[in-house]
This record gives structure tokens, sequence and C-alpha cells, in this order.
């Protein structure tokens, strides 16, 4: 559901222990067995711990420790288990609405770039093509 946390067990490129997302669908779906799901305290909670393990390093470290590989690669990290470790957050709910909201214009900047970037990559596509006709 928007705002729940994912906690995929599969590696993945930079990823090697599996990836942790919040859900941004704004309607209940069926989720696999297979994923961790994981209620935060609130929609700005869930933004801050989104941002943290958006980086391969931090959600390395974060989940080394927790999870047993297995055959085939496999993770074997139980639902519970995956709430050992810690991670430092502001208790005072205005300070995690305004953190929240700084991530998520950040967020929205670097879409913003990185589709500007593919548009000036296409536009430089074109430009050699033209220059050689």
């Amino acid at each position: 559901y928007n705002g729940d946390l994912v906690y995929t067990k599969s590696p993945t490129g930079q990823f090697p222990f599996g990836i942790v997302k919040q859900s941004f669908i704004k309607k209940p779906v069926a989720v696999s067995p297979l994923y961790g799901v994981y209620i935060p305290a609130n929609i700005y909670v869930g933004r801050i711990i989104h941002s943290f393990f958006l980086s391969s390093v931090r959600a390395t470290s974060y989940l080394a420790s927790l999870v047993q590989k297995g055959a085939k690669n496999t993770m074997n990290i139980t639902t519970e288990h995956f709430l050992d470790n810690e991670i430092y957050l502001p208790l005072n709910i205005e300070e995690q609405r305004k953190i929240a909201e700084l991530l998520a214009i950040f967020d929205e900047r670097i879409d913003a770039e990185e589709a500007l970037l593919k548009c000036y990559e296409a536009q430089k596509r074109y430009l050699l093509r033209q220059m050689f006709v």
C-alpha cells in the first residue's frame, strides 16, 4: 500500500543483499510472500528509510550482518530479523516531515535532470547523424 516499505530479497546489480523501496502505489495490491513488507510509523519515516536504502553502500552495510546467502544466491532472512539493525531517525514528526519533503524534492529534481539528459543525448545523436548526411 502507499507508503509501505518493501524488501526484495533478490540480489540485483550493486545490491547483493536485495533492495528496499517505498511503495508509491495508491491502492492495495497483492505482494508475493518472498517480499518483506513493513508499515513505517508514518509516511515521512518511510520516505527517509527509502532514501537511506537508495545507497548500495548503506543497504549492504545494513543487510550484510542480517542476511545469510543460501543455495543459488537465495537470501535467508526472516521478516522480523530484517528489523534487528538500527537506523537513527529524528523523533520529532515535524523534523521528519521537513527531511522527507526535502528528499522528495531532491528525487524530483534528479528525475527531471535525468529526463533532460536523455533529451540532450537524443539531440546529440540526431545532430551527429545530420552532420554526416
